[in-house]
């Protein structure tokens, strides 16, 4: 991962806390209203965020909003789409020595959340399911959507999770 833009507003946790990669693009390189919306949700929901932007840069107004909302703020190289972001995101928690409680993956690909995310989304559901998606397809196989994918501690932290993520390569269209 290429590294183009780091800003850590809380480099230093006390105790396992929730964390969330946002994966994040806008080709006119702005910051859309309704992804403010969504990180302040998360935020609400006791996420750290690591917004992870492929946009060539953020606007300043922007970037002051995402101080307050977010843990750390990258830009990096349009490779990869939301996949490469998440694991960019997850290997700056890994190379960080952070152990979350939880990860939440999500992205600004869905408008919304349109009603409090705390009214279909509690990080406890994570105690006793080790994987949750938002939603399912069954198109081009059977799979969960990546928009908003979340992982138990139990998952995090096992050889099945380090080896998929290590696998995943960045895809250049160009």
């Amino acid at each position: 991962m290429q590294t183009i833009f780091s800003y850590s507003t809380s480099p230093s946790l006390n105790g396992p806390s929730h964390f969330c990669v946002f994966s994040h693009f806008d080709a006119c390189n702005g910051l859309a209203r309704n992804v403010i919306h969504y990180l302040k949700e998360l935020k609400e929901l006791g996420y750290q965020v690591l917004f992870v932007s492929t946009s060539q840069f953020l606007p300043e107004g922007g970037i002051e909003e995402l101080r307050n909302l977010c843990h750390t703020v990258f830009l990096r190289e349009n490779v990869g789409y939301d996949f490469g972001s998440y694991k960019a995101g997850i290997q700056y928690i890994q190379n960080s020595g952070i152990r979350p409680a939880s990860l939440l993956l999500a992205n600004d690909s869905v408008f919304g959340p349109i009603q409090p995310l705390k009214t279909i989304w509690d990080p406890a559901i994570l105690e006793e399911f080790d994987l949750y998606g938002m939603t399912d397809s069954f198109q081009h196989g059977y799979h969960l959507q990546s928009y908003f994918l979340a992982y138990s501690r139990r998952l995090l932290e096992s050889e099945e999770f380090r080896d998929f993520w290590n696998g995943v390569e960045n895809f250049d269209p160009q």
